[in-house]
């Protein structure tokens, strides 16, 4: 049985653009093939919840779906390249073939189809390689700043008793944060706990 997949962002729009476009693929290729389509409105592609998704995926692992043809790649899935060759793939294991109407290059029978899936897990690759690279210069740059990160330190009793010390000395709660390098807040937390 051949499934059709077809998804539209948001509430108002509507799905008969892809409809028109999939029913002249049908007619046209496939004439007479019995189908049922299965549909997600006003959903992101990029949400991994979706209902019609889950219910194709079911019957494609249960065996009555053979075919899953969609009039774009990005009406399965818009949650980049990683996503994308991840559907494609799990749909190979099925045994289930995979139909994009206006990116043949990625349907089977095409002699590009490798090509393209392995150019689109190289896509992934840089994907991944540029959402690290950011994180860890956004770190970096936080750190500079002076945010910390991990659990809260721990302070003990020669920290407090450091800080009483300093206290009854004399010093401010500010000049106790230069000396210790507790923050102001902390050592005035500290000080009034113990007592």
């Amino acid at each position: 049985m051949l499934a059709i997949y077809r998804r539209v962002s948001t509430e108002d729009q509507s799905s008969q653009a892809q409809a028109a476009e999939i029913d002249r693929y049908l007619q046209r290729e496939r004439p007479g093939q019995p189908y049922t389509v299965y549909e997600d409105h006003g959903m992101s592609g990029a949400r991994r919840d979706r209902p019609g998704v889950a219910l194709l995926l079911d019957a494609c692992r249960s065996g009555e779906v053979t075919e899953v043809i969609v009039y774009k790649l990005d009406r399965l899935t818009r949650g980049g390249a990683a996503e994308a060759v991840k559907l494609i793939h799990r749909l190979d294991e099925l045994g289930v073939k995979f139909t994009s109407i206006a990116e043949p290059h990625f349907s089977h029978g095409s002699p590009f189809r490798m090509g393209m899936i392995a150019m689109f897990g190289e896509v992934a690759q840089l994907e991944r390689n540029n959402i690290l690279d950011r994180t860890r210069a956004g770190i970096a740059a936080a750190r500079e700043r002076g945010v910390r990160f991990g659990a809260p330190p721990q302070y003990g009793c020669d920290d407090v008793s450091r800080i009483l010390e300093l206290r009854r000395a004399g010093y401010t709660y500010r000049d106790i944060a230069r000396e210790t390098g507790i923050s102001k807040s902390t050592a005035q937390r500290l000080l009034t706990k113990r007592a």
